[in-house]
């Protein structure tokens, strides 16, 4: 077992964030099917000689894509007006086969004050093993989002997002952008129903009154969670981990 040293919100589930294990009290149990993610955790945990980083706890908001169809119908006017109108009138097309660097480009050139900074040596960790998906919301030819989702199935984690809506320099192209951004989620959602994962994961939760971000995401719904992850990374020349 697992002894985690915690502060969690009373009355909330509490999950982790990127791999998920059963919970008993203040106590981890190790799954039945130990991911490399889960592996360093444990290590971690036991103070694995090298391996440096830290427990954090925090919330998030997890959707539920096991009733996706459904999904559109439940959402409020608005949001469901703006998808539909993003799709249908736009013309907006998702792909989903963007590479580290273009996120990284797209960020400089276009969302430069965004303080969620992308971290390329993490993103490309992601990417080569598999983890990692980049889609983009293209409206006439032009890129106006893109987001950057960590797999770990059944759940998908949103990880990065940038736009062009702060550069916008009228408040239609504000919206377009806005719009635009609203339905790549949307999209992104499908998609990953369609593979069979079953949780959309919006990547954290203020919880502050107020938030523009928070009630962002919840204009998709979705319930407040308690997660723990730990972050950590290697030493210069420790020892391996072997899986």
């Amino acid at each position: 077992m697992i002894l985690l040293r915690r502060r969690y919100r009373p009355n909330l589930p509490l999950e982790l964030a990127e791999v998920l294990l059963p919970v008993a009290g203040d106590r981890l149990e190790p799954a039945a099917r130990l991911s490399p993610m889960l592996v360093k955790i444990w290590c971690a945990e036991r103070r694995t000689k090298g391996l440096v980083g830290k427990w954090t706890d925090d919330l998030t908001l997890v959707s539920d894509l096991t009733g996706f169809p459904q999904l559109l119908a439940r959402l409020g006017a608005t949001t469901r007006r703006h998808i539909r109108r993003a799709m249908d009138q736009d013309g907006l097309e998702r792909v989903d086969d963007w590479t580290v660097e273009q996120i990284v480009e797209f960020q400089r050139e276009h969302d430069a004050t965004n303080p969620s900074l992308p971290d390329p040596l993490e993103l490309n960790r992601l990417h080569a093993a598999g983890r990692l998906t980049i889609s983009a919301a293209i409206v006439a030819g032009e890129v106006l989002a893109v987001h950057a989702n960590i797999e770990d199935f059944p759940r998908v984690r949103f990880l990065k997002g940038y736009t062009k809506r702060k550069r916008a320099d009228t408040s239609e192209r504000y919206s377009l952008v806005g719009r635009a951004n609203k339905a790549l989620h949307h999209l992104d959602m499908a998609a990953y129903h369609e593979r069979g994962f079953t949780l959309y994961d919006w990547g954290g939760f203020s919880g502050e009154p107020g938030n523009g971000i928070d009630h962002f995401k919840l204009q998709f719904l979705g319930e407040v969670r308690a997660q723990v992850h730990f972050r950590g990374v290697m030493r210069p020349g420790a020892p391996p981990i072997a899986f």
